[in-house]
């Protein structure tokens, strides 16, 4: 379900032992600790309806796999049924790695609730932020799931790495100079230029994105500024 990238931050059941039913928080999401309203959960439940808190009580959690929910978008997600507590916060925390290449941090799911993430006790956004600062570093990661429905599902938390444009993939051509890159689908690039380095970086036509992680650009420099001999390229994420 989470995949973060990395060995440490990860949600995911490490085998199919639970194929229905429910197990412990250690063996079904490996290394979290979850709390909903306010009570830590120690169970949660495998293509079941509700997990249980410490207290006996349904947590309306459960990790569910694709086909059981048709509508889940990975290969298994967190689903919050409505037996869950919504009048307080859902916490997901974990400590662990963030990446050496990190920039930032994409969360998908349906019927989106609204999230807070922090690192370190650090704010560093809802649905999508930048974490460069914290590349590298072992931290606590905290995701706050507040203004729940009566259902919402959790897909992923996947760390946004920097783009690696591949050297092969460069060629200039009639069409003008090409250029591709890879990364997670979820995210969203803008290309932009500059004549000279240091120099003003100005983008170039709308968001690039993909369906299948391959990113391709092409761009025809004496179009846009025909009286600069040389072109600098850049890509920024856009969360």
């Amino acid at each position: 379900m989470v995949n973060t990238n990395t060995s440490t931050l990860r949600i995911y059941p490490d085998d199919e032992r639970f194929l229905y039913g429910s197990g412990p928080i250690a063996d079904l999401l490996p290394g979290w600790q979850i709390t909903n309203g306010g009570v830590k959960v120690i169970t949660i439940a495998y293509n079941a309806y509700c997990g249980s808190r410490s207290d006996g009580g349904d947590a309306g959690i459960g990790l569910y796999q694709r086909g059981v929910l048709t509508w889940a978008t990975s290969d298994h997600a967190l689903f919050f049924s409505d037996c869950a507590d919504f009048s307080t916060p859902t916490t997901l925390s974990q400590r662990g790695d963030v990446p050496t290449n990190a920039v930032g941090y994409s969360i998908t799911g349906s019927y989106l609730p609204t999230y807070t993430v922090s690192m370190n006790g650090v704010v560093v956004g809802g649905k999508a932020g930048d974490i460069r600062a914290f590349a590298g570093q072992n931290v606590e990661l905290i995701i706050d799931i507040k203004s729940l429905p009566t259902v919402a599902l959790f897909d992923s938390f996947q760390f946004i790495t920097a783009p690696h444009v591949e050297p092969e993939s460069l060629s200039y051509g009639t069409s003008g100079f090409s250029f591709s890159w890879t990364n997670h689908v979820s995210t969203a690039y803008q290309v932009e230029y500059a004549a000279s380095l240091p120099g003003v970086w100005r983008p170039i036509g709308g968001l690039v994105t993909s369906t299948n992680g391959i990113f391709t650009f092409t761009d025809d420099p004496k179009k846009h500024n025909p009286f600069v001999d040389q072109h600098f390229y850049r890509l920024r994420w856009v969360p």
